[in-house]
């Protein structure tokens, strides 16, 4: 599948962006998409998490992170139920003291027959929503 992308700027400084990201544990909180987080390990430097997320059906992934303080994030599959793979980054650019711009990055492929148009309409309808979900938390 493409990789899908999306960028927003958010009212905040890149570091503490970068640690609302990075807050795994507390992602239910603010993206309805999220159902349950399990933090497998993390330090400051890689995290495995255990994802379930509801985009059409509720699955589970396990996911490895590789943190790069304070400008990227990405990650990895390492199992899942309906995908065969996800992997993606955020990417944070300083654009001054209290501004940044954040560009998210995904490339998902379905593990079940879902054919391509379809499955970059599904993402792309939920990362704006995402995206904008972070922004509120960031700037709150």
């Amino acid at each position: 599948m493409p990789t899908i992308k999306s960028s927003i700027e958010i009212a905040a400084p890149i570091e503490d962006i970068y640690d609302v990201i990075v807050a795994f544990g507390k992602y239910t909180e603010f993206l309805t998409e999220v159902k349950s987080v399990l933090v497998v390990k993390q330090n400051k430097s890689s995290a495995e998490i255990m994802l379930e997320m509801e985009l059409v059906a509720v699955s589970k992934q396990l996911l490895k992170f590789n943190l790069k303080r304070p400008n990227h994030v990405s990650w990895q599959m390492a199992s899942g139920d309906y995908f065969r793979s996800n992997d993606g980054s955020w990417t944070l650019k300083k654009l001054g003291k209290k501004k940044t711009f954040v560009t998210y990055e995904a490339d998902v492929e379905f593990g079940l027959f879902v054919p391509t148009h379809l499955a970059v309409k599904l993402i792309e309808g939920h990362l704006p929503n995402i995206l904008k979900s972070f922004k509120y938390r960031c700037e709150s």
